[in-house]
């Protein structure tokens, strides 16, 4: 997960519906740092239909509650609500 603040780095795959935005996916390669699979990942995405930073207070519609980017979005959003 990408955060800057009170937002958060989300994007919309093509085959998303149309207002629909996730947190980018990825892994760490064996001998690479977290920060260095986080950069290569966001650069190894394809078809990335849109994606930017959103608020907390101005989300976009985001997946379904029992995927893991959804229960990662809505613990930052909990998180940041408690600051």
């Amino acid at each position: 997960m990408v955060e800057r603040g009170n937002a958060i780095l989300l994007a919309r795959n093509a085959s998303f519906p149309a207002r629909c935005f996730s947190l980018f996916a990825g892994f760490v390669e064996p001998g690479e740092s977290l920060e260095q699979a986080a950069i290569r990942e966001l650069r190894e995405e394809i078809e990335v239909a849109e994606a930017g930073w959103f608020t907390i207070d101005r989300l976009p519609d985001l997946p379904l509650s029992i995927s893991i980017a959804r229960q990662m979005i809505d613990t930052f959003v909990a998180v940041k609500q408690r600051l």
